[in-house]
């Protein structure tokens, strides 16, 4: 069965297991889709976060921490309205926080720390007024972040 085939699905629990590969495009097409637990895999997911993850527009909670996921975060998250808690921290994500981000209205919790991304968080996230917590290493520069962790 092809994933995308399970569109009326609202919860993708998959935490804590031995998958290993790249996330499919087709995760996109779970456009009911509220809850997304990646985490904690034995080898963990490799390659980049899908794009398509942007057509989750009722997500409320994505968690991928503790893979391998490589590359920078896709400025098409910031399509997903319902988003309150986003977690990516341990992967091998670079680059730079993308200010899309700041078009997160109900954003809560973001957790991003144990990647490799460069520079400053933007004044567009900070900027977001649900913002409660905000977790980055300490190389990064974060005027709203409430914690930083050293490596």
């Amino acid at each position: 069965m092809e994933i995308a085939n399970l569109g009326v699905l609202e919860l993708l629990d998959v935490r804590e297991n031995a998958l290993s590969g790249t996330l499919p495009e087709t995760l996109g097409g779970l456009v009911n889709l509220k809850i997304l637990n990646l985490h904690r895999q034995g080898v963990g997911f490799t390659g980049f976060i899908p794009t398509s993850l942007g057509s989750l527009v009722n997500l409320i909670e994505c968690r991928m921490h503790e893979n391998k996921l490589t590359g920078g975060i896709p400025t098409e998250i910031a399509n997903m309205a319902q988003l309150t808690f986003l977690n990516i921290v341990n992967n091998v994500l670079t680059g730079q926080v993308p200010s899309a981000l700041g078009n997160l209205p109900v954003l809560e919790r973001f957790y991003l720390s144990q990647n490799q991304f460069t520079g400053t968080i933007p004044s567009e996230l900070c900027a977001v007024a649900s913002l409660a917590e905000m977790v980055v290493d300490c190389t990064v520069s974060c005027a709203c972040c409430t914690e930083c962790i050293r490596l």
